[in-house]
C-alpha cells in the first residue's frame, strides 16, 4: 500500500502514467535553499520528459500530478539529473525507469503486425463487412476498395503466407517447434 504522506528519497524504477509521482533528493553540495535547482530529463526513442523540482528546505522535491503523468508515454526511459545555479550546471545522477501504461486512460492498442491487419481488412472486404477504415486500408498506396475481386483473392493468399510465417517464427521462439508431419525422405 502506498502512503501518500511518505515521500521516497530516490528516483523510482517504475512510474505509473496517470498517477501522482513524488520523490525528493537531498544534495549536500547543491542545497535548494542556496538557489540550486535540480532538473530531470527522461528520454527514449519516443520522446522526452522534463521535470524541474521545487525547493523543500534544502531538499529538491519532485511532485508530478496525475494530470501531468497521464500524458507520459509508456516505455523504458533513461534519465539524467542535473543541478543548476546561475551559469553552473552539474550532472548529479543518471539511471533508468519504466513508465507503465495507464489502463484507465489508454485507448485500445492494436499490436497486430501489418500482415495481420491487412489480412483482416482483406477478409472484411471479401465478406462485404469492411468498415470505412478497412476499405480505405492501402497496400502500396492503393486502397482496398479499388481492388478487384481477383486482386483481393491474390492479396489474401499472399498475406496468409506472411501470417503463417509469423506463426511459425512465434512457435519456434516459444520452443513449440514445427506442428504436423515433417516430409523428410532418404
Amino acid at each position: 500500500m502506498i502512503d501518500p504522506n511518505e515521500i521516497p528519497e530516490a528516483e523510482p524504477e517504475q512510474i505509473q502514467a496517470g498517477a501522482t509521482v513524488k520523490w525528493k533528493r537531498s544534495l549536500g553540495d547543491f542545497p535548494a535553499s542556496a538557489g540550486w535547482v535540480l532538473s530531470y530529463v527522461f528520454i527514449n526513442a519516443d520522446g522526452k520528459i522534463t521535470i524541474t523540482t521545487t525547493a523543500d528546505g534544502d531538499d529538491h522535491l519532485v511532485n508530478a500530478a496525475a494530470t501531468v503523468t497521464a500524458a507520459w508515454s509508456a516505455g523504458r526511459y533513461d534519465w539524467q539529473a542535473t543541478a543548476a545555479k546561475d551559469d553552473d550546471r552539474y550532472l548529479i545522477d543518471s539511471g533508468a525507469a519504466t513508465v507503465l501504461a495507464d489502463f484507465a486512460q489508454a485507448a485500445t492498442k492494436d499490436d497486430r503486425s501489418h500482415a495481420r491487419k491487412t489480412l483482416a481488412a482483406i477478409n472484411a472486404m471479401l465478406e462485404g463487412k469492411a468498415t470505412k477504415d478497412q476499405s480505405n486500408y492501402a497496400i502500396e498506396g492503393r486502397s482496398l476498395s479499388r481492388y478487384s475481386w481477383g486482386e483481393l483473392i491474390e492479396a489474401k493468399r499472399f498475406y496468409m503466407g506472411l501470417v503463417a510465417m509469423e506463426n511459425r517464427k512465434t512457435r519456434n521462439k516459444n520452443g513449440k517447434g514445427h506442428r504436423g508431419k515433417l516430409g523428410v525422405q532418404f
